[in-house]
């Protein structure tokens, strides 16, 4: 691993793995059977009355899953506002054998081209559950994707 982090700061680019290559089997966890079960339910309220609207709900199941595929096969690429927390360097720098770089997020944030999201992450005692509404009231794209990986706390 540290020859390939060596590279990436050699080369100028970062490696983000994706979630199932993170040591945490949480991290990224999300419930989603309440969306399937909430569109379920609106399927079988219209019945055969609204063609349309059916094959509507069909399309919208088929892009969340969609949704949750690109989640789990987008990379992950873990920043801490401290270096000193123990539990941080245990589960995201390689079991304590990792290494500290200090970065400017804002200069980060100004590099155009990348197809990325950033936020603060939120710790929960329980895995996040997403619904019908958590789908439609969010404003921002970046909502729904904190909901979809939110952690589990760890402490």
């Amino acid at each position: 691993m540290f020859s390939r982090d060596l590279s990436s700061l050699e080369q100028d680019y970062f490696w983000s793995p994706n979630y199932d290559k993170l040591n945490d089997p949480c991290e990224g966890l999300v419930l989603t059977d309440q969306v399937f079960d909430q569109l379920d339910v609106l399927n079988s309220a219209l019945g055969n009355t609204k063609q349309t609207s059916l094959n509507s709900l069909d399309s919208l199941k088929e892009a969340f899953s969609d949704l949750i595929a690109t989640k789990d096969k987008s990379g992950i690429y873990s920043l801490s506002k401290t270096f000193t927390d123990e539990l941080l360097w245990a589960h995201y720098a390689d079991s304590h054998n990792g290494f500290c770089i200090e970065c400017d997020l804002d200069k980060l944030c100004e590099f155009e081209g990348a197809r990325y999201s950033i936020f603060d992450v939120i710790y929960q005692n329980k895995p996040p559950i997403i619904n019908v509404d958590d789908i439609f009231a969010s404003d921002a794209q970046n909502e729904v994707i904190q909901i979809l990986v939110l952690s589990i706390d760890k402490k």
